[in-house]
């Protein structure tokens, strides 16, 4: 069960570190205007590029000097975040980022209301690089788009909806078809990977079958005598081998019904997927 707001809120009184101070340089931080205290919020950053140092700091500017607010248990620092000032309650709302080094990518939503930092529910899956909106119309704040993973930087098409009390999912996949597609597609990448293996394996034993021919006249039915090794997890036996003619087919252990198959001369291919002499075919597995 997720907890309340009012079992999370985290009441402390923020004290002012520095006055008449700017805040230190930073990019991919994130603010929003608090319209109702008339003061820009601002939190976090890259502080460094050279190891991706992230900041904590939150700063607010009443449009004639910057003040830094130390507050207990706030949100950890971070970068590539977004807030927006929810006008119907009155406070500004965090969601997301990434950590120091890009370590982790977040999912958590935080509010300020210029004394208390609040952590708010879960809702949409881990980003950064998304956008806050508030809009007056729907009574909340709308979440769109981002980057789930900076391994695999895909941008994000999602849209989510809060409103002080849950998020909403608005438009596109739902988290459990987001990660079933991601599933899908790592899937699909891998038996592509097996697919171009098993080929370049058919296509060299063409060539140590060519090789043995000039020096035999004739194809051979053993792969010792070619001196030939398929890769790792795949295994290559002779379908037919006559003098001037073979076949052969090709399996991965990783994808056990899927198979590549190439024949030479005029022996019948081993498959009815296999029509081109000399050249592999493979059923079970992703087009080229």
């Amino acid at each position: 069960m997720k907890p309340s707001l009012a079992l999370l809120a985290l009441v402390c009184v923020p004290s002012v570190l520095a006055q008449d101070v700017s805040p230190p340089g930073t990019i991919f931080s994130a603010s929003a205007f608090d319209a109702r205290r008339g003061r820009l919020v601002l939190f976090g950053g890259v502080i460094s590029m050279s190891n991706e140092e992230v900041s904590g700091d939150l700063w607010e500017f009443d449009g004639r000097r910057w003040n830094r607010l130390t507050t207990a248990g706030g949100p950890p620092g971070r970068a590539w975040h977004a807030m927006a000032f929810d006008q119907a309650r009155g406070r500004v709302v965090m969601f997301g980022g990434i950590t120091a080094n890009g370590q982790q990518v977040l999912g958590d939503t935080w509010e300020w209301d210029g004394a208390t930092w609040t952590r708010g529910p879960d809702g949409p899956p881990a980003r950064g690089g998304h956008q806050l909106v508030y809009f007056a119309t729907r009574a909340g704040v709308v979440l769109m788009g981002g980057m789930g993973s900076l391994m695999s930087p895909t941008a994000m098409a999602d849209e989510w909806l809060y409103d002080g009390r849950t998020w909403r999912q608005l438009r596109g996949p739902s988290p459990a078809e987001a990660a079933a597609a991601q599933q899908s597609s790592m899937n699909d990448s891998r038996s592509r990977a097996y697919s171009a293996a098993m080929r370049s394996d058919l296509r060299n034993l063409v060539t140590a079958q060519e090789s043995f021919f000039a020096d035999n006249v004739r194809y051979s039915g053993s792969l010792d005598s070619l001196r030939y090794r398929a890769s790792n997890g795949i295994t290559v036996r002779f379908v037919k081998v006559e003098r001037n003619a073979w076949s052969a087919i090709a399996t991965h252990q990783s994808v056990p019904d899927a198979r590549c198959g190439i024949f030479v001369g005029t022996v019948t291919p081993p498959f009815a997927e296999v029509r081109n002499e000399g050249e592999p075919a493979c059923v079970g597995l992703p087009a080229r």
